[in-house]
Parts: C-alpha cells; sequence; structure tokens
C-alpha cells in the first residue's frame, strides 16, 4: 500500500502538468484515436508507477515482487510512457522524439548510477547475488 509520506512533490505535479498539457495542445486537430492512444499511455504509465510504488520495499531489500518481476525499473518505464501518452496525446510528435533522446542519454545514466549504489548497498544480505541475477534474467 502507498503510504501519503511516499508521494513526492514530482509524483503529485503528473496530473495537474498533463491536464494543463492537454488544454493548450490543440487536440481537437488530431484523430481521436491519437488523442485515446496518448491518453491510454498516460493511464498506463500512472498505473506503473503506482503499481511499482506499492511493490517496492527501500532501502531493505531488493523487490522482486509485483512489476519488478517483470521488468528491472518500472518507475523509470511508467514515467517514459506517462510523458510518451501525454505528448502523443498532443500531437507534438518532434517534442516525443526529442523526450526519447533526452531520456535515453540522460535518465538512463542515471538509472545506472542509481542502480550500482543499491548494489552497493544490498551487498551485505544474504542471497543478494541469487536475488539480482533473477531480477537481471527477468529483464
Amino acid at each position: 500500500m502507498i503510504q501519503p509520506s511516499e508521494i513526492t512533490w514530482r509524483n503529485g505535479l503528473i496530473i495537474p502538468i498533463g491536464l494543463a498539457w492537454l488544454a493548450i495542445a490543440h487536440p481537437q486537430r488530431l484523430p481521436g484515436w491519437v488523442l485515446g492512444l496518448g491518453a491510454g499511455l498516460t493511464v498506463a504509465g500512472l498505473a506503473m508507477r503506482l503499481w511499482s510504488a506499492g511493490c517496492l520495499i527501500k532501502n531493505d531489500k531488493l523487490s522482486t515482487g509485483g512489476p519488478y518481476r517483470f521488468l528491472r525499473d518500472p518507475m523509470y518505464f511508467g514515467s517514459m510512457l506517462c510523458v510518451t501518452g501525454l505528448l502523443t496525446a498532443a500531437g507534438n510528435f518532434g517534442l516525443l522524439a526529442a523526450f526519447h533522446v533526452v531520456f535515453h542519454l540522460f535518465v538512463m545514466p542515471r538509472k545506472q548510477r542509481q542502480a550500482a549504489a543499491v548494489r552497493r548497498r544490498l551487498r551485505r544480505l544474504r542471497g543478494f547475488r541469487e536475488q539480482s541475477r533473477a531480477a537481471a534474467d527477468s529483464v
């Protein structure tokens, strides 16, 4: 279960920013299926982030349940889906391409640094190597 203390200001801003973005994006110029696709991706991304946060066990144990069974970093994947959905619904495909370039150039290296920090913290736990191999194999 997600505790109120686990909801950060960044997560709390996703929905208002998304609604403001859609208000100025002129989605009425797009075919309805594009807006629907974007909305679906955004909702899927938010659902992934909520599911991931609910299954995360911070700083104690390597999370291997819930979406962590299937993805190494479902929170990042959920964030990427949210932004992809918002930009798709807005019909701004140039910005969508730029977002993915920036995401893979800057966010992915940060994710790798965080993974290294988690590995250092969790080395002290018995069986970490087996757990990390199982999680890495699921990617």
